[in-house]
């Protein structure tokens, strides 16, 4: 019964903050080899998260004029992963999209914050937690409008439909093009973000456990 339902949404680790140390973004960018502005997805190659999608509007994006930025892929390979890597190639996008394989967790809020634009396209999700740890990171966010997002996301998201590639590749442009746009997205991403943590969750649950006790 949904009056016996509560729900406790997960947290951001406090180490998800804007990185503004030179050293620091020098390092993770030259490890990385990303010398260019680039567009950032954080998740495991596999078909759910749809980066066929994201490369189809990628290579968009490339068509439709000059784009400085890179794809930069982070995640290790999961399951049917090889079709990812023949759209690359189908697209002519080899020199032009970098996969990072699995990100160590202390480089991720660097590459966060050197990030332009996150994009997370995924057909489905069980939370979606890369997106918030961007927010959190002051970086603006395309998501796909997949459960769960738009329920996690709110509006301080562009939120666009998965299967569209020109939707996508028009947000993402958006983003990058608009610094008003841009500004007020990092602001609501900024306090989106801040909703998410660990003591809130904590103090949910233990509220939901007194209730069932003195029940």
């Amino acid at each position: 019964p949904p009056e016996k339902v509560e729900v406790v949404y997960a947290g951001i680790d406090p180490t998800f903050t804007p990185v503004t140390d030179k050293d620091r973004l020098y390092s993770v960018r030259s490890k990385h080899g990303l010398d260019a502005p680039f567009i950032l997805n954080v998740g495991t190659l596999e078909p759910r998260k749809n980066l066929e999608g994201l490369l189809r509007a990628y290579a968009l994006m490339r068509n439709e004029g000059h784009l400085p930025h890179r794809l930069a892929l982070a995640g290790g390979r999961g399951w049917l992963y090889q079709g990812i890597f023949r759209l690359v190639e189908e697209l002519g996008l080899r020199d032009s999209v970098s996969f990072l394989g699995y990100v160590a967790e202390e480089d991720l809020p660097v590459l966060l914050s050197l990030a332009d634009v996150f994009v997370y396209p995924s057909f489905y999700e069980g939370f979606g937690l890369p997106p918030l740890e961007a927010m959190a990171c002051g970086t603006p966010v395309v998501a796909s409008t997949a459960p769960c997002l738009p329920e996690v996301l709110g509006d301080a998201a562009l939120l666009v439909d998965p299967a569209d590639h020109h939707g996508m590749a028009s947000a993402v442009l958006r983003v990058l093009e608009n610094n008003e746009l841009r500004l007020s997205q990092v602001a609501k991403g900024t306090t989106q973000a801040a909703k998410y943590t660990w003591k809130a969750a904590a103090e949910k649950t233990l509220s939901v456990y007194r209730r069932a006790t003195a029940s």
